[in-house]
């Protein structure tokens, strides 16, 4: 600060001690000049540890309001695995030679159950702070699988652009939410009828993900607070 003369900001300095509880702090700097021509730097701290914890917990309570949204789609998704396999099962009472195929539906079927349960399991449970590599593809499509009843019911399509994008070191439950709130706020945005565009891509240090729908768009005196976190 002192060598520019610029401002400087830090959003989350995280502070740990072994007498006191882990604290987050906001911190401004900028640089003063006195009156006898001395350089000083101007240092603010601000404790927002209890803010961030608000925000956790909104974020918290916003997963699971959307996974209340989704299991009647879960439900829907699970009937249909069920009719699969009560079709075979009446067909294989009353002649035996269904009884291999019946076999093969439903494991098929189960299969299938423990891809949705799974999805869902994963989307609602509560996140863990490490990063691994994971792709962006499959996330992208765990999320339009639980998506996928509500999607069906108000005629909205799914284009999907996949680029040649390598396994990236990300949170995964996190980039998951991210991608669901989008895929949410789209779904809202368009009401009934028409597309939803996923793309990824990358290039020699950065990969990149969108999703881009043919709603009504954001109205203008919203745009400057759709990061805001309350």
């Amino acid at each position: 600060v002192l060598g520019t003369g610029k401002t400087a900001e830090m959003a989350n300095v995280h502070h740990t001690s072994t007498e006191h509880e882990p604290k987050i702090f906001s911190l401004y700097a900028r640089k003063l000049i006195l009156a006898d021509g001395d350089d000083r730097a101007l240092l603010v701290m601000t404790d927002v540890t209890h803010i961030r914890g608000l925000e956790v917990q909104l974020a918290e309570k916003d997963k699971m309001a959307t996974v209340g949204l989704l299991a009647a789609g879960v439900a829907h998704e699970f009937n249909n695995i069920m009719v699969g396999i009560r079709g075979y099962a009446e067909l294989a009472q009353s002649d035996p030679e269904y009884y291999e195929i019946l076999a093969e539906v439903a494991l098929q079927q189960a299969l299938r159950a423990k891809e949705v349960t799974n999805g869902l399991m994963s989307f609602s449970r509560s996140s863990s702070p490490e990063k691994a590599f994971s792709s962006l593809e499959e996330i992208a499509d765990d999320v339009l699988r639980l998506a996928g009843t509500e999607l069906r019911n108000n005629n909205i399509i799914v284009r999907k652009e996949y680029g040649d994008v390598p396994p990236t070191l990300i949170h995964a439950a996190s980039m998951q939410q991210v991608f669901m709130n989008l895929v949410m706020n789209a779904m809202h945005a368009i009401v009934r009828k028409g597309t939803i565009t996923v793309r990824t891509w990358s290039d020699e240090s950065n990969v990149y993900c969108s999703v881009k729908d043919t709603g009504r768009g954001i109205p203008e005196e919203n745009l400057d607070k759709i990061f805001l976190p309350f």
